[in-house]
């Protein structure tokens, strides 16, 4: 028996004994604090302040310089990868290991998304796909979803990725000139 999940029009099938506590390895009162401390935080990037593990192996791209991509056109990259003969697979992979490809991170968004799992509303950022690609060098570069990895491996869980197997500067390059792909900065929540 399989649960299935819709992603860039094609099923991601994962098995259903699967424990849903892997998409969160921490308690409430973990959590509840983890919360408090990112709110109190000074500075807005996350990547200047204690939590700047979570942006560790990064590649140095400021976030006004990544692409941002969103529901159909993310949708219609990845059929366009497929249909170039580009190999793309989706997994699960523990958040802790994915790198950031950019430098920079709101607090508020990650904030955001944790406190959706301290106070089971929305989304659980560990169960939205990130778009990643992996590199010769062994890691595991997050193209698109920077912040919903960050808030996964600030709380510990595993990451639904879709992984690009390409190198992560082509990657970049490809998706920055596909239509529908647009910029924003630090400072947009």
């Amino acid at each position: 028996m399989s649960s299935v999940t819709a992603y860039a029009n094609k099923p991601i099938i994962f098995p259903t004994h699967i424990p849903t506590d892997i998409f969160c390895n921490i308690d409430q009162d973990e959590l509840k604090s983890l919360s408090e401390k990112i709110a109190t935080l000074t500075k807005k990037d996350l990547c200047q302040t204690e939590f700047n593990y979570l942006c560790e192996g990064n590649l140095g791209i400021p976030r006004n310089k990544m692409p941002q991509v969103e529901g159909s056109t993310l949708d219609r990259f990845i059929e366009h990868k497929i249909s170039k003969g580009t190999e793309v697979v989706s997994r699960l992979i523990l958040a802790k290991n994915l790198t950031p490809a950019q430098r920079e991170m709101n607090k508020y968004i990650v904030n955001h998304f944790v406190d959706n799992v301290l106070h089971k509303v929305g989304d659980n950022p560990c169960v939205l796909p990130v778009l990643v690609s992996e590199d010769q060098d062994g890691k595991t570069y997050v193209i698109d979803g920077t912040h919903r990895s960050a808030s996964c491996a600030a709380i510990n869980g595993t990451q639904v990725v879709t992984s690009i197997g390409q190198n992560v500067y082509r990657t970049l390059r490809d998706l920055k000139s596909f239509p529908g792909v647009f910029q924003i900065g630090l400072d947009t929540e």
